[in-house]
């Protein structure tokens, strides 16, 4: 073996002597604390890795390694040859060119170990389609700089919210191709149940979201269907009571004198306040000057992304408007009312600002939290959005029975853990 391969195997070496290390080191005395810090560093590390692994991808598919061993690309090789996921293969290949050749500020965050695999590969999706160099560039360096304080999930958002600043014509573009891309496929299956595959646009995705949410929830203990199957039981619902309201109209359009007798149901039953607060049918007139609060910035919908000026202008013949005024872009001043807050309006208010649990690292969307009050409501706290946080279930489960505590500073919340200990700060705008 010459001394040049003698130098690249050694760290390899040395790197399979510390993970030995590791596996034989009794970990049954350490402290919460010290495996916290323990875990901190090997996710750290694990990044790190992951790059290395991305950077010799690449390499080994240039050198024609894969061809020599009889297979078409990098990607088949390492499914073959390594224990890496068939999507992390492809993706060690894909990512690790654009990490080289596009994106060097994201490349160098993840060679530091500063965010992982996963929300490499978001900036890297983020950026694909971008030519501009110089919109490329910035984007590089922004997401780079704020993604290791973001889930990889929220990277595409982040994206999106920069691009609108870099490209003012990206909203047109996305909503357009987004709107193209929809698609619903019904797949039979040899057992006799069906298939189902399909992508929304935020339009549709946020119409089928809100008719499924009431229809999802847990009917108490009893209820052990998992998430999945109530949400296939409720699509099943709703698509059944559609047929019966059809049937209905039908009868009252061919009315029988068997239907005279039958009982009306009154116009606004089995509708809630909130339900029927969201479904009325303003007379339309066109002229963007009707819009004005939305002409100020782009507008949001229930999903949190904003939406071109035309989709709004569409939107609005249908649904109802509620101005909200905001100071930037999280901190609400004003939900059209001088008096106090009703219930929904607060939830608004809160949905746009917090876009969910506000619990570091929870992804739970908005319609999944709970309102909790930081100054409890029995010790005199307020309904005041400045006093209100939107916190998951589990989160807020936390903070009342889990016996941690919020504490106030000039920008938010320091989070104190039940034996006081500073461990989160929450910012709030």
């Amino acid at each position: 073996m010459n001394s040049t391969v003698a130098t690249q195997v050694q760290p390899i070496a040395a790197l399979r002597l510390a993970m030995d290390g590791l596996r034989d080191e009794d970990i049954a005395d350490l402290s919460a604390g010290s495996l916290g810090d323990q875990l901190i560093d090997l996710g750290a590390l694990a990044a790190r890795l992951a790059h290395e692994q991305a950077r010799r991808a690449v390499a080994f598919d240039a050198s024609g390694g894969p061809l020599a061993d009889g297979f078409l690309s990098g990607a088949a090789w390492l499914r073959s040859n390594t224990v890496a996921p068939p999507a992390l293969a492809a993706d060690f290949v894909r990512v690790g060119r654009a990490l080289r050749d596009r994106l060097p500020a994201t490349s160098a965050a993840l060679r530091a170990g500063q965010f992982g695999f996963e929300a490499a590969t978001a900036i890297v999706r983020a950026a694909r389609d971008i030519r501009d160099p110089d919109v490329l560039s910035a984007l590089d360096e922004t997401l780079s700089e704020i993604a290791p304080t973001l889930a990889p999930s929220q990277i595409p958002q982040a994206a999106r919210r920069i691009l609108e600043h870099l490209d003012p014509e990206l909203l047109q573009r996305d909503a357009a191709q987004r709107h193209a891309d929809r698609s619903f496929t019904l797949s039979p299956m040899l057992d006799g149940a069906m298939s189902l595959h399909g992508q929304l646009d935020e339009e549709g995705a946020a119409v089928l979201l809100s008719a499924l949410a009431p229809m999802t929830t847990p009917r108490g203990a009893e209820d052990t269907r998992t998430a999945a199957q109530r949400r296939a039981d409720a699509l099943v619902e709703l698509v059944t009571e559609s047929r019966r309201g059809r049937r209905r109209r039908a009868g009252d359009r061919h009315g029988t004198a068997a239907d005279a007798d039958r009982p009306r149901r009154p116009r606004n039953s089995g509708r809630t306040r909130s339900d029927r607060a969201l479904r009325p049918r303003p007379k339309c007139r066109s002229g963007r000057s009707k819009l004005p609060e939305v002409a100020a910035r782009p507008g949001g919908s229930r999903l949190g992304r904003a939406d071109p000026q035309e989709t709004l202008e569409r939107i609005g013949c249908g649904a109802q408007t509620i101005r909200l005024v905001t100071d930037g872009p999280s901190r609400v001043l004003d939900l059209g009312r001088s008096r106090r807050l009703a219930r929904s309006a607060q939830r608004i208010a809160l949905a746009f600002r917090d876009r969910g649990c506000r619990f570091p690292g929870c992804d739970r969307p908005a319609q999944w939290t709970d309102i909790h009050h930081v100054q409890p409501w029995a010790l005199g706290g307020s309904t005041d959005l400045a006093d209100l946080l939107s916190f998951c279930r589990f989160h807020h489960r936390l903070f009342h029975e889990g016996g941690w505590r919020l504490a106030r500073i000039a920008d938010g919340y320091e989070v104190h853990d039940r034996q006081g200990v500073h461990r989160y700060r929450i910012m709030v705008e």
